[in-house]
């Protein structure tokens, strides 16, 4: 367990701490290929390609950040119709920042305020939720409970789950793999498909049936683990700015006095809106919806600062510890 962010940054950046432990509950869903699940070099590359084209969207930044302020309008009438009501902040949030990712990453939009929910949504939403499970029956613990009772402990309906999701995603990419034009890249999956096409290398975790199965799975890490926190983390900043309304009040007053209430905000309103922002950032601090983060596991025989760390040891950031201390904020 880690504990200070110097350290962490020092042995994160270490390709011997690049490993994953093994778990056959998770591994069902990426088996050990995308973002999250693989490890060592092709994590390396999967994960320097994606952040790559991910920032390579911020020059299109215009087109996405309108596409953010219409959800964000459809929310507020989605929230409009139903005053005095009560409701789920998390599934409230799921449907605008899944229908984001999914515009993203596809190019397409979904109805997700529709009576019935596209099946993107359902889907994400049952990984989700069954995820969670697991980790309430112990099964996310202790995986060989899947042998003894699978539809007690969970692991029936965590299949059921990832297969339907998985599925949804395969028919989105060979979509996309039929129409494909290397001359032009629309979305996330059209540049994906053009590195696979362009890969000559066959030991590239791009390369041929390789990329199709990592691609598969980086899209499922980029919806499983970006739906969830953010969602999550929209929920906390309610929560907060219901029980501090002093700093709500005064983030509307600022927001009022220099931008005004005629028309939306923007991204190039930030500058304005210190204290805005300032709750934007407690929000993420104080909410840590991922306090420990995604362990790592050493993939050799290393020593770190006099202390021997052994071949598949299980590494933890204590990420909570770390953005709950005095000296955060401090130049790390």
């Amino acid at each position: 367990m880690l504990n200070d962010p110097k350290l962490v940054k020092e042995l994160f950046s270490d390709i011997n701490s690049t490993g994953r432990p093994s778990n056959p509950v998770t591994n069902y869903i990426g088996g050990g290929n995308g973002l999250v699940h693989s490890q060592g070099s092709q994590w390396e590359s999967q994960r320097r390609f994606t952040l790559r084209k991910l920032r390579e969207f911020g020059i299109f930044k215009s087109l996405v950040e309108e596409s953010l302020a219409e959800e964000a309008t459809r929310l507020i009438n989605f929230l409009e119709k139903r005053v005095g009501q009560s409701i789920s902040s998390t599934k409230m949030f799921n449907g605008p920042v899944v229908n984001s990712l999914w515009k993203i990453i596809t190019g397409e939009s979904t109805e997700w305020d529709a009576q019935i929910k596209p099946k993107i949504i359902q889907y994400s939403n049952n990984v989700i939720e069954t995820i969670n499970r697991t980790a309430e029956s112990g099964l996310f613990f202790a995986p060989s409970l899947r042998f003894i009772a699978p539809g007690f402990f969970g692991w029936t309906d965590w299949v059921n789950a990832c297969d339907k999701f998985n599925s949804l995603i395969d028919k989105a990419i060979k979509k996309h793999d039929e129409k494909l034009d290397l001359n032009f890249h629309n979305d996330f999956i059209d540049h994906y498909l053009g590195e696979i096409k362009n890969t000559k290398d066959p030991n590239s975790s791009f390369y041929q049936r390789n990329g199709y199965i990592n691609l598969e799975a980086v899209v499922g890490d980029l919806f499983t683990a970006g739906s969830e926190t953010s969602s999550s983390t929209l929920s906390f900043a309610i929560l907060y700015l219901i029980q501090n309304q002093d700093a709500q009040q005064k983030a509307q007053r600022e927001i009022d006095q220099r931008v005004g209430s005629s028309c939306p905000i923007s991204l190039s309103d930030k500058s304005l809106l210190p204290y805005t922002e300032a709750i934007l950032l407690e929000t993420l601090r104080l909410a840590s919806v991922f306090p420990l983060g995604a362990p790592h596991r050493m993939i050799a025989d290393t020593i770190f600062h006099g202390y021997f760390l052994p071949e598949d040891t299980t590494i933890i950031a204590n990420l909570y510890a770390i953005i709950t201390t005095q000296k955060f904020g401090e130049k790390m």
